[in-house]
């Protein structure tokens, strides 16, 4: 009789494991995992830790940044300086920074006659003179890139005068301008740069079209 039991119960036994696997291989196959639906996935996920952006979301930031290259004047510094020659600038530079680039004036150098806090432009020649220096010889500060050769009153051959290196009594010569003009002139140079071409002269408050016209035939750059 307890033989009959025994039988009865590992039958039992194994119907009900043949039962439980059976329900676990119906999980795997309905959802690929042993566990049920809410449980734990078996990935091992650290608290706190941030999860690393996409590949693709990387590449669109990246290509989002700019580089920002400073634009650079190339200009030739002449004269009294330590190394004449052409250097670099950032723009916006000044003539000093153009000077101490060039390895700084030299003791015999007339700087009073060069404006050393005039803007440069990309291309100009600043010349720094001598003491001493014959003023006809060349222009001291900035030159536009004009072969004209200009007193340090701004004078050129041919009765032309140039407004880049005229001082306020030489531009006065001119028709049509007084002190308060010549002035003006003298203080667009100084604030906003040479001029490029003797038409920018129009650029100047009160200076139009019809007081150009009057000195178009004057001047130069």
């Amino acid at each position: 009789m307890q033989g009959v039991n025994r039988n009865r119960i590992l039958i039992f036994l194994a119907m009900a494991l043949v039962f439980l696997g059976s329900v676990f291989v119906k999980q795997f196959l309905d959802t690929g995992s042993f566990l049920p639906e809410g449980g734990s996935s078996g990935i091992l996920k650290v608290e706190g830790a941030e999860e690393l952006p996409e590949k693709s979301s990387l590449e669109s930031e990246a290509g989002e940044l700019a580089v920002s290259v400073p634009v650079q004047f190339i200009v030739d510094v002449e004269g009294a300086v330590a190394q004449p020659g052409v250097v670099s600038l950032p723009e916006g530079s000044r003539v000093f920074e153009a000077v101490e680039a060039a390895g700084g004036a030299l003791d015999t150098a007339d700087k009073g006659r060069v404006n050393l806090a005039e803007k440069i432009t990309d291309g100009t020649a600043i010349y720094i003179p001598f003491q001493g220096e014959d003023q006809s010889a060349r222009t001291p500060g900035i030159s536009s890139g004009t072969s004209a050769v200009t007193g340090a009153s701004g004078e050129v051959g041919g009765g032309l005068i140039n407004i880049n290196t005229a001082d306020k009594s030489t531009l006065m010569q001119l028709p049509g301008i007084g002190e308060v003009y010549a002035q003006s002139i003298i203080d667009y140079r100084q604030s906003v740069g040479v001029f490029q071409k003797p038409e920018d002269i129009k650029n100047v408050s009160g200076i139009g079209d019809a007081k150009f016209q009057k000195l178009k035939d004057r001047i130069t750059v």
